[in-house]
C-alpha cells in the first residue's frame, strides 16, 4: 500500500457548500478533477490528472477499506464511507465519499467520486475504528460473512420463490398429515375387512365341526345310522379347511400360518380317532378345538384391527359375528352332545345334571349379553331382526327343553333325534346370524371406506383448488412487484447514465405507480434543466447574451441549478456589458471614466487594461491640445513626450 509523506497534525476545514468531485479510470487514475477538489489537496490539476487516486490516501488510512470499496465499486454498486486524505502538505482532511461506476454504453468506463464534508461524530468514531484496524486490534472488519453475502446475492425473484415454497411447504403439512389420517383410516378399515373375510370362513368352518361333534356324539350314543352324515361332514370340514389354507397364504401380512397350521394338524388328529372317543372324551376334544378356533378367530380380530374398530356400529357388529354368536351357538352344541346321548339312555348322572344347569346359565348369560350388544348395532334391516327375535326364541325353547326334558329323561316323551334337530335348527340360526351380522359389518366396512374415499377426494379437490388459486394469487403479486421493480430497475439505470429512460405509461398498479409517476417527474425536470441549458447555449452563439433560463419552472435544487446559471450568467453578461459601452463611446470619441467597480479574476484584468487604455487615450488627447496650443503660440520647438506610451501609441 502507498505511503504518502511527510504528514502533520494540522486538519484542515472546508465549507459544506464545497463538493469536491473527481473521475478515475478503471484503474483509479485520475481523469478530472473540481476546483474545490484541486484547491483543498494543494496540488495543481497538472499534479493531478493521470496520476493514481491514491496519490492523496493518508497513511491512517487502511488497506482494507479501500479493499471494501474496490470489491463494492467492482461489482457495480456504490460506495459510500468516511476518508481520511492527505494534501500535499501533509495536512489532512476527513470527507464523506461516494464512489460509483460510470457507463457508457452499458459498460463500465471508470469511477466517479463525489465528495462532502461529514459529520463529526461520525469523523471520530470512524477515526477510532481506522486507528483499531492499522493496530490489528480487529480482523476482517469490512468482510462479510458468507451467510449474509450468500443472502444479500438473492435476487428478488428467488425470495419470492422461496417465499411461495415455503407457503406450499406450511399449506402441505397439515395437508399431509390430513390426508394421511384418512389414507390410514382407509388402510385400517380395508384390513378389517380382510380380517371380516378371515373369520367368515372360519365360524364357517367352527359350526362344521359343531355339526361333526353332534353326528359323532349320535354315532357314540349308538345311532350307527348317523356314520354316513358324520362322514360327509368330516369332508366337508376338510375341503374348508382347504378353503381357508389358501386364503391364509393370500393373507400373509396377518402372520398367522403358523397357527392355522397347528389347528388344521389338531383336527386331522382328532379325526382319525374319532371311532375311538366315548361320550365324554367327544365332547372335551372337539371342544378343545372349538375353543382353540375361538381363539384363532380373536387373533385375527386384534392383527387385523377389528377388535379396536373405532364406530359404535361396526364394532358391535364384530362382537356378535365374531364371538358371542359362535359362543352361544358352541353352548347350545354343548347342549346337544350332552342332552341327546341323556335321551337315548333315559337317564342322566348328578354330574351330567350339574354340568347342564352350569351350561345353562352360561347360556341365559351369553343371551343377556347378545341383547345388549344388539340393542347397540343402529343399522340392522328388518329381516335381520325377525331372524334375531327367532333365534332367541329357539335358544330359549331349547334351554327350557333342557330344564324339563334332559334333567328328567325318564319323564321324557322326547326322542333323541327330536331333541338334536331343535337344538341343531337354533345352532345353525346363530351361525347365520353371525353370518347376518359379518355382512352387516362388511357393509359398515365398505360404507366407512367409501365416506373415506370421498373425504379424501373432497379434501384433495379443495386443497388442489386453494393451492391453484395461492399459485395464481402469488404469481399476479409477484409479477405485480417483479415487472414494475424491474422496469424502475432499468429507469434508473439509464437515468443514473446519464440517459433518459422512455416514457412508461404501463399500469403497474397503485403504489408503483407512484413510483412510477415519480421517475417521470425527475425525468420531465432533468429534461427541462436541459432545455433551459441548450436554449441558453444557443443564445451564446446567437449572442443574445440577455437570454436568462425561467427558474419558476423549476423546483427545489433543480431551481437552485437554473438561479446559479443565471447568477454565472450576470456575473459574465455584466462586465462585458461595460466593456462594450467603454469601447463604444471610445470608439465615438467620447472617452469616459475609469472603471471603478471592483470584478475578480479575469474580469478584473478586463477591467484593469480598459482603465489603461482609457488613460493612455486620455493622456494623447491631452498631449494633442498641448502641442497644438504650443503651435497657436509660436512655442514650435515644443515635443511630446513618446517615453511615456508604448506600441502604435508611441509611433
Amino acid at each position: 500500500m502507498r505511503t504518502n509523506q511527510p504528514i502533520t497534525d494540522v486538519e484542515l476545514d472546508f465549507s459544506e457548500e464545497d463538493i469536491l468531485t473527481s473521475t478515475t479510470d478503471l484503474r483509479g487514475f485520475i481523469t478530472s478533477a473540481s476546483p474545490a477538489f484541486i484547491k483543498l489537496s494543494g496540488f495543481t490539476e497538472n499534479e493531478l490528472l493521470g496520476q493514481p487516486h491514491n496519490l492523496v490516501r493518508h497513511p491512517d488510512m487502511p488497506a482494507e477499506a479501500y479493499e471494501w470499496m474496490w470489491r463494492t465499486i467492482e461489482s457495480g454498486c456504490t460506495w459510500r464511507g468516511l476518508v481520511k486524505n492527505r494534501s500535499k502538505n501533509g495536512d489532512f482532511y476527513w470527507v464523506e465519499a461516494n464512489v460509483s461506476p460510470m457507463y457508457s454504453e452499458g459498460q463500465v468506463i471508470g469511477y466517479r467520486s463525489i465528495r462532502f464534508k461529514p459529520v463529526r461524530a461520525e469523523v471520530e468514531k470512524v477515526a477510532a475504528l481506522y486507528a483499531d484496524i492499522k493496530a490489528g486490534r480487529i480482523k476482517d472488519p469490512f468482510k462479510e460473512g458468507k451467510l449474509f453475502s450468500m443472502l444479500s446475492n438473492i435476487k428478488l425473484w428467488q425470495k419470492f420463490v422461496a417465499l411461495i415454497v415455503l407457503a406450499i411447504a406450511m399449506f402441505a403439512v397439515p395437508t399431509y398429515f390430513l390426508l394421511g389420517g384418512n389414507i390410514e383410516n382407509k388402510d385400517f378399515a380395508l384390513k378389517e375387512k380382510q380380517g371380516v373375510h378371515y373369520t367368515t370362513e372360519t365360524i364357517k368352518l367352527m359350526q362344521l365341526v359343531v355339526e361333526h361333534r353332534g353326528l359323532n356324539a349320535m354315532v357314540i350314543a349308538g345311532n350307527s345310522q348317523e356314520t354316513v352324515r358324520r362322514d360327509a361332514k368330516r369332508n366337508e370340514v376338510n375341503e374348508q379347511i382347504a378353503h381357508i389354507a389358501t386364503m391364509d397364504s393370500h393373507l400373509s401380512e396377518f402372520e398367522l400360518t403358523k397357527a392355522w397350521q397347528a389347528l388344521a394338524e389338531k383336527w386331522r388328529n382328532l379325526a382319525a380317532s374319532v371311532n375311538t372317543l366315548d361320550a365324554q372324551a367327544n365332547v372335551a376334544r372337539y371342544g378343545e378345538l372349538i375353543e382353540q378356533l375361538h381363539a384363532f378367530n380373536r387373533k385375527v380380530t386384534d392383527v387385523s384391527g377389528l377388535a379396536l374398530d373405532p364406530e359404535t356400529n361396526t364394532y358391535y357388529a364384530q362382537a356378535l359375528a365374531i364371538t358371542l354368536f359362535p359362543d352361544l351357538s358352541e353352548q347350545l352344541g354343548l347342549l346337544r352332545g350332552v342332552g341327546s346321548p341323556i335321551l337315548l339312555r333315559k337317564t342322566v348322572t348328578s354330574a351330567e345334571a350339574a354340568y347342564l344347569r352350569a351350561l345353562v346359565a352360561n347360556t341365559e348369560e351369553t343371551l343377556e349379553i347378545v341383547d345388549e350388544n344388539i340393542s347397540k348395532v343402529g343399522n340392522m334391516d328388518a329381516q335381520l331382526r325377525s331372524a334375531l327375535l327367532k333365534a332367541s326364541a329357539d335358544a330359549k325353547q331349547v334351554l327350557a327343553l333342557t330344564e324339563t326334558e334332559i334333567l328328567q329323561p325318564e319323564k321324557s316323551a322326547l326322542s333323541a333325534n327330536e331333541y338334536f334337530s331343535t337344538v341343531t335348527r337354533a345352532i345353525q340360526q346363530n351361525f347365520a346370524l353371525s353370518a347376518g351380522f359379518s355382512k352387516l359389518l362388511y357393509a359398515g366396512l365398505d360404507e366407512r371406506v367409501a365416506r373415506l374415499d370421498g373425504t379424501l377426494y373432497i379434501t384433495l379437490a379443495v386443497v388442489s383448488v386453494f393451492l391453484l388459486g395461492f399459485l395464481a394469487l402469488s404469481w399476479y403479486i409477484a409479477m405485480g412487484v417483479l415487472r414494475p421493480v424491474n422496469a424502475m430497475i432499468h429507469a434508473m439505470t439509464l437515468f443514473g447514465r446519464g440517459e433518459m429512460p422512455p416514457n412508461d405509461a404501463k399500469n403497474y398498479g397503485l403504489e408503483f405507480n407512484q413510483l412510477n409517476e415519480g421517475i417521470k417527474a425527475a425525468v420531465f425536470s432533468v429534461q427541462s434543466l436541459i432545455a433551459d441549458a441548450v436554449m441558453l447555449s444557443n443564445a451564446a452563439v446567437d449572442g443574445q447574451l440577455s437570454t436568462r433560463a425561467d427558474a419558476t419552472k423549476h423546483q427545489g435544487d433543480f431551481r437552485t441549478i437554473v438561479e446559479g446559471v443565471n447568477h454565472t450568467l450576470e456575473a459574465v453578461i455584466g462586465p462585458l456589458n461595460v466593456a462594450a459601452e467603454y469601447v463604444d463611446n471610445i470608439s465615438k470619441g467620447a472617452i469616459p471614466a475609469k472603471i471603478t467597480d471592483n470584478y475578480n479574476g479575469d474580469f478584473n484584468t478586463i477591467k484593469n487594461n480598459l482603465n489603461n487604455c482609457i488613460e493612455a487615450i486620455s493622456s494623447m488627447v491631452e498631449e494633442a491640445a498641448a502641442l497644438e496650443k504650443a503651435a497657436i503660440e509660436g512655442r514650435l520647438a515644443t515635443r511630446a513626450d513618446a517615453s511615456q506610451y508604448q506600441g502604435d501609441f508611441r509611433k
